[in-house]
Formats: C-alpha cells, structure tokens, sequence
C-alpha cells in the first residue's frame, strides 16, 4: 500500500509546478501556479511535517490547504489519497532538486 499523497510537484518556493490528474489536489481543485502556504495550519516550509501529516491520514480524512492564487488566499479542503496508477507513466512524478512532490 502506498503513503498517501497530494499529487503535486511545487519548486523550492513551494510553487505548484504540476498537478497529477485524478489525484487529491486536482480532485480539491488546485492549479498550477497556485503558492502552497500551509496544511491545517502547518506551513510548507516545514516540508517534514506536512508530508507526515498527509501521509498519517486515514482514507475519508479532509484537510483545509491555504494556497495563495492571484493574490488572494484561498482554502481548499483535500482529501488524500494513494497516488493513482498512470498509464505508461512513474508514479508519482519523478522531481528533481531543488523540486519537491507532495
């Protein structure tokens, strides 16, 4: 069984650089481009303990994601989930440095 996963690729600035189809964060509505700030109150700067508290969650479980888009904040509520299964694609997305995946 997979660790649960946002489905996100973001840049060093936590920057969403990609969004997995039919995962978490498209399902909650996520963009490209979108600033991730904080998960339930966790900020993304402390990468350890968001990427504990996603993968720590049962199936069911709902987050309140901040993001900043066009200069507004915004608070999506995600789900996680295992990563989903693509077609002649790894999974996740492979990042490279300074990138990270959620």
């Amino acid at each position: 069984m997979s660790a649960n996963v946002l489905g996100v690729v973001v840049d060093e600035n936590n920057r969403v650089l990609e969004v997995e189809p039919d995962n978490a964060a498209a399902k909650g509505g996520v963009q490209v481009g979108d600033l991730l700030d904080s998960l339930d109150g966790i900020s993304f700067q402390d990468k350890v303990s968001v990427k504990a508290r996603i993968q720590g969650q049962n199936e069911g479980a709902i987050f309140k994601l901040m993001v900043q888009r066009n200069d507004q904040s915004i608070i999506l509520e995600i789900g996680p989930m295992p990563p989903v299964a693509r077609f002649n694609a790894p999974t996740p997305t492979p990042v490279f440095a300074p990138q990270d995946y959620f």
